[in-house]
């Protein structure tokens, strides 16, 4: 799954930059859970893979255990089950 993530995320040109942080941290998580990722390590570790972790792991990787726990908690991974959604992004 994890190289699933890293794909997802150069396809869809995720940058988790300042102003898109938030938005990009729930689009991950959200497709991650649809795909079944249990545990935000994962996405972290996909993460390590595109970015280097000196862009990213401090204040992104705090971002992405909160967003995690919320998505995981509200269900986001719901919303990729709709295939007009999923069309949206490329898988």
């Amino acid at each position: 799954m994890q190289r699933k993530l890293e794909q997802f995320i150069k396809d869809n040109s995720l940058e988790f930059t300042e102003g898109r942080r938030n938005s990009d941290a729930v689009v991950i998580c959200g497709y991650a859970l649809y795909l079944g990722v249990s545990d935000v390590d994962t996405i972290k570790d996909a993460m390590n893979i595109v970015f280097p972790p000196s862009i990213w792991a401090d204040n992104l990787g705090i971002e992405l255990d909160r967003v995690f726990n919320f998505a995981k908690a509200n269900n986001y991974g719901k919303w990729w089950e709709k295939e007009e959604n999923r069309k949206t992004y490329k898988l």
